[in-house]
């Protein structure tokens, strides 16, 4: 693909990676938490897992619903 055409879809907000973009989530979720309770240690028993930034199909969460 040439360049204009990946400047083209770059304008409209491609995503070139799901991967990229579930790094970029997390990273944010990461930040709030940190900025909210001044640290990362993350508990080991989350159980609402979206105030934390994880979706059960990221793992690491247990999910009551």
């Amino acid at each position: 693909m040439d360049e204009e055409r990946i400047a083209q879809l770059e304008k409209l907000g491609m995503i070139w990676s799901h991967y990229d973009v579930a790094w970029e989530e997390s990273l944010a979720a990461a930040r709030g938490w940190a900025k909210e309770n001044g640290h990362l240690l993350a508990p080991t028993n989350v159980r609402d897992c979206k105030s934390f930034g994880v979706t059960p199909d990221h793992g690491g969460c247990i999910d009551d619903q």
